[in-house]
């Protein structure tokens, strides 16, 4: 498939950075299937994730930044051709970037690093909640994270801290999503 063919999700994902404002929706793809032992259900990816993304491979992310500077960013396992002998063909990151149209793509391994860099200075969070518990917990843990330090400053310069609001919403496609309102409240001294 050519770069021409990706231009329908690029389209998309534009379309949900316009709808997140200043905010941030994470989209994980799914997980693979174990059938027994070291055999696999023939993988099929989350229909949310290959909506916004086209990226068909396990193991990866898709982050929309909104915002003065909006931005996509792809998460997706490292070239490898050991790997590709038995799990076939793996794009990696640079030619993943390149192909399906994305802005920055990175090694999934990264996601946690990246995540909390770009947080900062959006005002929610947008993710699908609910649907996996290790990425309810993943995404929990990026908040207390962010929430921590900001708190911790704050209590150093200001009596306001920042405390989370989780919302329900809708999409067009994607039901269930849920955001954090990073709210600023004071607290008395």
């Amino acid at each position: 498939m050519s770069n021409k063919n990706y231009q329908e999700f690029k389209k998309r994902r534009d379309a949900l950075t316009n709808k997140i404002g200043d905010g941030v929706a994470i989209i994980f793809n799914a997980n693979e299937a174990i059938r027994n032992r070291d055999s696999h259900y023939p993988y099929r990816s989350d229909s949310y994730f290959h909506y916004f993304s086209g990226f068909t491979e396990p193991q990866s992310a898709l982050m929309i930044l909104g915002g003065k500077s909006p931005k996509t960013i792809l998460f997706c396992r490292n070239k490898n051709i050991d790997m590709e002998i038995w799990n076939g063909f793996i794009y990696g990151p640079k030619e993943a970037k390149e192909l399906f149209l994305f802005d920055e793509a990175y090694d999934i391994k990264l996601l946690d690093e990246i995540v909390l860099k770009e947080i900062p200075g959006h005002a929610k969070i947008y993710y699908r909640i609910g649907h996996d518990a290790l990425i309810d917990q993943q995404v929990n843990g990026w908040i207390k994270q962010f929430l921590s330090f900001i708190n911790f400053i704050s209590t150093w310069h200001t009596t306001s801290m920042i405390v989370p609001k989780i919302s329900m919403i809708g999409l067009n496609r994607m039901d269930n999503i849920a955001f954090v309102n990073l709210h600023v409240i004071n607290v008395k001294q």
